[in-house]
């Protein structure tokens, strides 16, 4: 009933993307100038209060926050959000459906919080390691911790190896710890014996099922994603043997080049063709997945 009572609150804003998550509300603006972006905001927030009040509803200004994604970070501390006469914080990263995002979307903090979170199981499996089956320790690992490794891998995953690395290291220890291994195991043969991929390629795999549900199943994504990717036969009409590939933009920014819709494409256009072909996205998984362990 409260998700029927507020679904109207996105007719309240014109032109401006309003996401919704049970009572958690949040507000997407962009723009290229920053003070038009910022009065922009404020004129929003504006109409979002008086919808607020006419609903008979209360925003929790202590739990509201803003952040400015911005390639020039050098004016944004002289912007000032307000609604209701009260200003909103200004942080550099918050919590977004169980992911801290960062202005620089670097995902630091999300990957800080992941370990933190991985950390504590260290010492318990080593105690459990004595006690437990292998088999039974190969389900305490996709349950603690392949959830936390898995879930948002395709965003946090896109960061540079250095940031992603101590995460990596944990993963790799926690796995030599179940499976009794002594330290300098070579990290191949633990993930082939889980049956799992390393965090740098669970991203890979993650983007690539995006591109084949594009490709084979196109019905099934989020209507946000039915037109995400292009063909190279829709850009030009020669009969080449890539024609049926995904286009791929001229990109020549390494921050261009972490875009998800390059990124996925060039990954897809590299795939063997008989991964390719294979229509069943099951069967793709699989036959993915013997793929890259095959190359660790």
């Amino acid at each position: 009933m409260f998700l029927l009572y507020v679904n109207d609150i996105e007719n309240c804003v014109a032109d401006v993307a309003i996401k919704l998550f049970a009572d958690d509300t949040n507000i997407f603006v962009h723009g290229q100038c920053l003070k038009q972006t910022i009065s922009k905001v404020n004129d929003s927030l504006a109409l979002l209060n008086d919808w607020f009040s006419a609903n008979k509803l209360s925003l929790s200004i202590n739990k509201t926050f803003y952040s400015i994604f911005n390639k020039r970070l050098d004016n944004t501390n002289n912007s000032v959000i307000h609604i209701s006469g009260s200003v909103i914080q200004q942080v550099a990263c918050t919590k977004y459906l169980g992911m801290f995002v960062d202005n620089q979307l670097s995902w630091k903090e999300h990957i800080q919080y992941i370990y933190k979170k991985l950390l504590k199981f260290v010492s318990i499996f080593y105690k459990l390691r004595y006690k437990l089956s292998l088999d039974v320790l190969k389900m305490l690992y996709f349950s603690f911790i392949h959830p936390h490794l898995y879930y948002g891998i395709e965003l946090y995953g896109n960061t540079n190896k250095t940031t992603l690395k101590p995460l990596m290291t944990l993963n790799n220890k926690i796995l030599r710890i179940l499976q009794h291994k002594p330290y300098g195991t070579c990290t191949a043969a633990l993930y082939k014996r889980f049956n799992t991929l390393p965090i740098s390629v669970l991203h890979t795999y993650q983007l690539l099922l995006l591109a084949h549900k594009f490709v084979h199943h196109r019905g099934k994504l989020p209507s946000a994603f039915s037109q995400y990717f292009i063909h190279n036969y829709e850009v030009h009409n020669y009969s080449t043997r890539r024609q049926n590939d995904l286009y791929l933009q001229r990109l020549r920014t390494t921050r261009g080049k972490r875009l998800i819709k390059f990124k996925a494409s060039h990954l897809w256009n590299d795939l063997p063709n008989n991964l390719k072909q294979i229509q069943s996205l099951n069967l793709f998984k699989h036959e993915f997945k013997k793929f890259c362990l095959s190359k660790l």
